[in-house]
């Protein structure tokens, strides 16, 4: 393989859009509306602070987070789909 070359095997394409920052509000954005998975968010310290199941297409859920940095999971049954860090604003 040369240097221009991009085998698609290497690459890993995301099936979730996280809105980031946030204020007040977390939006999922799932690429696949028939897909189901399980949200969970952690402060830094580890703490889950919320637990979604079950979940199929977008999620839009009012949560009221103190500002800061938090982490999240992305599941479904058989394995984590995605992970990443959302920032809580607050104005």
């Amino acid at each position: 393989v040369d240097k221009k070359t991009i085998k698609t095997d290497d690459i890993e394409i995301s099936r979730f859009g996280v809105v980031n920052p946030i204020q007040n509000n977390i939006k999922i954005i799932a690429s696949d509306a028939d897909i189901n998975y399980n949200f969970d968010l952690y402060t830094v310290n580890g703490i889950k602070v919320l637990k979604k199941r079950n979940i199929t297409g977008n999620l839009n859920e009012n949560i009221d987070l103190p500002q800061g940095i938090y982490y999240y999971r992305i599941t479904n049954k058989d394995s984590i789909l995605d992970t990443g860090k959302i920032i809580s604003i607050k104005n």
